[in-house]
Parts: C-alpha cells; sequence; structure tokens
C-alpha cells in the first residue's frame, strides 16, 4: 500500500540514523526526493504513537505493519505510482490521527472515550454491547 522504507522509525531519531539504507528511492534517480518518502513513513509513525499512546502492542504492531507495507513497496519505479502511494500514506495517516479513537478500560469494567480536538468533523460511531458480544 505505501512506498518502500527500509529500517525501523519507531524510536527518536533512529530512522534519520540509517540514512539511505531507509529509503527505497533515490533522488538522483529522477524519482521524487526520497525525503518525501520518509516524512509520509514517520508522519504514520507520529499518527499511531499518538493516537495509540498507552498502548504498547498497538503502537508496536501499527509500526511494524507501517514498515511491512513501505518494505512491500521498497522497488516501485513509476514516479505515479510512488505519488500514488504518497497520497494513500498520506490519507492513512490523516484517517488514524481523526478517525481512531482508543478507547480505555475503566476499573469498573466500563470503556470511556475521549476524542481530541483532532476529531472535530469527524463521525464517532461506538458499537452498542449488542454488536461487541456478537463479534467475541
Amino acid at each position: 500500500m505505501w512506498v518502500g522504507l527500509g529500517g525501523y522509525g519507531g524510536g527518536g531519531n533512529r530512522s534519520a540514523a540509517v540514512g539511505d539504507e531507509i529509503v527505497g528511492l533515490r533522488e538522483e534517480s529522477g524519482m521524487m526526493a526520497a525525503g518525501e518518502v520518509l516524512r509520509a513513513y514517520r508522519m504514520l509513525l507520529r499518527a499511531t504513537r499518538k493516537t495509540f499512546a498507552g498502548d504498547t502492542l498497538m503502537v508496536r504492531e501499527s509500526a511494524a505493519e507501517i514498515r511491512s507495507k513501505f518494505e512491500a513497496n521498497r522497488h516501485v519505479n513509476s514516479e505515479t505510482e510512488v505519488r500514488k502511494l504518497l497520497d494513500d500514506a498520506t490519507e492513512a495517516s490523516d484517517f488514524i490521527s481523526t478517525m481512531i479513537v482508543q478507547a480505555k478500560l475503566n476499573p469498573d469494567g466500563s470503556y470511556v472515550v475521549k476524542p481530541t480536538k483532532d476529531h472535530l468533523g469527524g463521525t464517532l460511531e461506538i458499537p452498542s454491547e449488542e454488536i461487541l458480544q456478537k463479534k467475541a
């Protein structure tokens, strides 16, 4: 789904530290700047870290999924396809930031959802207990 990147940007500046090994695209090849790919990768990681703050498993698994998607597209050569993949990454980041709210379990067994200003204008659908029980 997303443009090719290697390396894991999940901690601090590690993604910047590995330089050209991270980015599957090279600027001198006439393709769009490798920096755009790195920005898209980091943008997705930031969105998931913010959305799933406090949920170590979700942060780790979403980072692994993002990396997997970028790795799967590492060898995309078409500038048109790269642009589409970058647009998809931007859309995914926006979706994660504005449409997903991490519910927190209260000691009494209920969940609390606290949308932020990032969620303004989005539609929030909270599944009923009946729907949740059917999925379990």
